[in-house]
């Protein structure tokens, strides 16, 4: 349930509008916002970072709209059963935070009723943190002036394990101003982040962190920091974010030396930039772009083709059509690629099943659920023809779909056990009485 907000790689675009300047309080007010476009000069990457925190944190505070917002969340938060379990979450291994959603929003209620806030910036962050108390990708608070921008670094990181040992972390050297999907280089080891070891700086980092890492499962937050190879060209969230707080990032490598970090931002296109053109040109002219509801959003939009998109738009797009760099050859290959199956280099009983996607690119949703259950169900015959005992399956950065699929490929592979769909279907005066209305 994404709120406000159309995700980046939506391929939709909004046509541009015109903006007005403010007038200055005083001949020596100095306008952020305004200088940040002065200074863009038709650019949408590489630019200032810190001046865009000056700028973004200039959008003053609206009590009217902020109010406004929360009473919507309420209506919108109530049919999320997931609060109740948030609560107390009882599995220890998930590594989640316990929080109370009402007592959370109350508190936020009376800091704005209090004039708590001192700027919209403020206020949006304190809304994207208590969704990403969640970690679920189905609940995130997304607005143009949190997710319309990126704050970028060059220094990617990946996660390395050699015999027993833990995973240690390494510099992924890539060019982000070639073709996304260029392949990228392993670089040094990274033994500190600002003064931590690196395996404390990450396991902290992946429990409080902002960015929207929209995971249940620990691991799979702590794989979304890393760079993504090779379904894209994905930095990670530890080098691609959106909640910025300015914080100065020091590497310490591995040879004792130290390298600064230094953040650049990127206006994503249609939001706050068309073909170079910033949609304001002060605050007050970003500030109502910051207000814009969703429908208001949609209204000004046209779609764009994928040759349109900026290089970190097209580095979320799963490379499912044209077969995957980075792999050995394939045994066999699904519809778009988004399954495949490999050999296992001196093990000729095992053989790998590589789920990249449960989702279509081209294809029309009923055309690839059959395709990929088809598939299957041939690649088992041949497994068996074949005589693999062994089968590995890997669904690394598989970024989800239809969600029938899952279900088909375990029926398949396992269909003398029972299956536990694990849905979550909590009990709620309102869901209850949705379910009845659909029922009948």
């Amino acid at each position: 349930m994404k709120f406000l907000f159309v995700s980046t790689v939506s391929l939709l675009l909004l046509l541009p509008v015109a903006v007005l300047a403010a007038p200055a309080n005083s001949k020596n007010e100095i306008d952020p916002c305004r200088t940040f476009a002065e200074l863009q000069k038709g650019r949408v990457a590489g630019l200032d970072a810190k001046l865009w925190r000056q700028c973004i944190q200039n959008v003053p505070f609206s009590a009217t709209k902020a109010a406004a917002t929360l009473k919507n969340l309420r209506i919108f938060l109530g049919m999320d059963t997931y609060a109740h379990y948030m609560l107390s979450p009882p599995t220890q291994e998930l590594e989640l935070s316990p929080f109370d959603l009402n007592k959370t929003l109350s508190a936020i209620e009376e800091k704005v009723g209090n004039a708590g806030y001192k700027s919209n910036w403020a206020f949006d962050r304190e809304l994207v943190e208590l969704f990403q108390s969640f970690r679920d990708g189905h609940t995130d608070y997304e607005t143009v002036c949190t997710h319309g921008f990126l704050y970028v670094h060059d220094f990617p990181i990946t996660s390395i394990a050699s015999d027993n040992g833990l995973p240690e972390l390494y510099h992924v050297l890539k060019d982000f101003s070639a073709t996304p999907w260029a392949p990228p280089k392993l670089g040094s080891k990274i033994s500190t982040i600002n003064g931590q070891p690196a395996a404390e700086y990450m396991d902290e980092f992946i429990r409080s962190s902002s960015e929207a890492l929209d995971w249940v499962d620990p691991d799979a937050r702590y794989n979304q920091v890393l760079y993504g190879y090779p379904e894209g060209a994905f930095r990670g969230t530890f080098a691609r974010r959106n909640m910025w707080d300015g914080e100065e990032i020091k590497i310490g490598w591995e040879n004792g030396t130290e390298t600064s970090v230094e953040f650049t931002v990127q206006m994503l296109s249609g939001y706050l930039h068309v073909n170079g053109l910033l949609l304001f040109n002060d605050t007050q002219s970003l500030q109502g772009l910051c207000f814009l509801s969703e429908a208001e959003l949609a209204a000004g939009r046209v779609k764009r083709s994928v040759a349109q998109l900026d290089v970190e738009e097209r580095e979320l797009i799963p490379r499912a059509v044209a077969p995957p760099n980075g792999y050995p050859n394939a045994l066999a290959d699904s519809a778009e690629y988004a399954m495949s199956t490999y050999p296992v280099p001196g093990d000729e009983e095992t053989v790998v099943l590589n789920i990249r996607t449960f989702d279509a690119i081209d294809l029309g949703s009923a055309e690839f659920v059959q395709a990929m259950s088809t598939f299957l169900t041939d690649q088992i015959a041949s497994w068996k023809k074949t005589g693999y005992k062994r089968l590995i399956i890997d669904v690394s950065n598989n970024d989800g779909g239809k969600a029938i699929l899952p279900y088909d490929i375990l029926k398949q592979l396992f269909p003398t056990q029972e299956d536990f769909p694990a849905v979550n279907m909590h009990y709620s005066p309102l869901t209850w009485a949705y379910m009845h209305s659909i029922d009948g």
